[in-house]
């Protein structure tokens, strides 16, 4: 051991063995320095895992969430489900164009005489006028506003589309992919923050029909679907709203397409003074009435799930 002048000592024991520590512990990090970095691969993998695994269970309990809800929107939902006496709605052909400046030919059948009235479909289910089927007219890539009187049907054919939708049950694969929201347009809060994020308002309103554990994880879940083009919203309720509450609900619709392009949106709109809503981008179609066909079937349905 040695002292130097200003009392400090030098002990060549202890000085060695931290030499030799070091050189131990150098040798011991350069030889595991392969199964360190093993171990962190490991645990980096495993946390992705588990992150997968939370995420496709939280999207797995807000289709199941979706599924209850779309099952039981209907008066006997008690007895059975939806799906036991559900008709697959359909949407009214659009009238053929004709120009004013040429003579139009004559109509062959009953269908080409009788005009298109949204707000009077009575005539046309009773003549079975051309209709087609909901999911076929989502195929040209529209949002629509699906138009109809109180009672016709239009709740049933979002909850139809819900259905599909969250079962990937669509022939095609683009529909396949799609991620249905099913809201009630009461439950938008429309503010004035709405106008920074229109997504925040539907989050919102999503989460306020989803079970406890479904609604904290629905943020980030929702979040990515509408980035990824993957967004299908189901807007119900727009015509229980007189005609002068509906431009906010345009105007957040609009921004909604700005800001997220690709979104896909079906609501059920009132049959009159919804001019701002199809400016905002959504086109009127209107619900299919039944005729006598669709009665019968729904009667032999109700009565043998009865």
């Amino acid at each position: 051991m040695l002292t130097g002048i200003f009392g400090w000592r030098f002990d060549y024991e202890e000085f060695l063995f931290g030499l030799i520590l070091a050189l131990a512990l150098a040798y011991l990090f350069f030889r595991l320095g392969p199964t360190l970095a093993w171990i962190r691969e490991w645990s980096g993998k495993q946390a992705r895992w588990m992150g997968d695994s939370l995420t496709a269970g939280a999207t797995d309990r807000f289709r199941a969430d979706l599924l209850t809800r779309a099952q039981t929107s209907h008066i006997a939902r008690s007895i059975f489900a939806l799906e036991e006496v559900l008709i697959p709605p359909a949407v009214l052909a659009p009238s053929p164009w004709t120009d004013p400046l040429r003579t139009e030919p004559v109509h062959e059948d009953i269908f080409g005489v009788l005009p298109n009235i949204p707000d009077w479909t009575a005539m046309a289910g009773l003549y079975r006028s051309p209709r087609i089927p909901l999911e076929e007219s989502l195929g040209g890539g529209a949002n629509l506003l699906v138009t109809g009187e109180p009672g016709s049907g239009k709740t049933t054919a979002l909850a139809y589309l819900a259905l599909r939708a969250a079962r990937h049950d669509f022939a095609s694969e683009l529909f396949a992919q799609l991620t249905p929201v099913w809201i009630h347009a009461a439950d938008l809060r429309l503010d004035r923050g709405a106008t920074k994020d229109p997504l925040e308002p539907l989050i919102q309103a999503a989460q306020r029909s989803a079970s406890p554990v479904v609604a904290s994880r629905l943020p980030g879940y929702l979040r990515v679907q509408f980035r990824q083009k993957r967004a299908l919203v189901l807007l119900d309720g727009l015509d229980e709203f007189p005609p002068d509450a509906l431009p906010p609900y345009a105007e957040w619709i609009r921004q909604l397409l700005d800001a997220y392009p690709g979104t896909r949106i079906v609501a059920a709109g009132p049959t009159q003074g919804y001019d701002g809503l199809a400016s905002a981008g959504l086109s009127p179609v209107t619900i299919a009435p039944w005729g006598e066909h669709e009665q019968r079937t729904f009667l032999a349905q109700w009565s043998s799930a009865w």
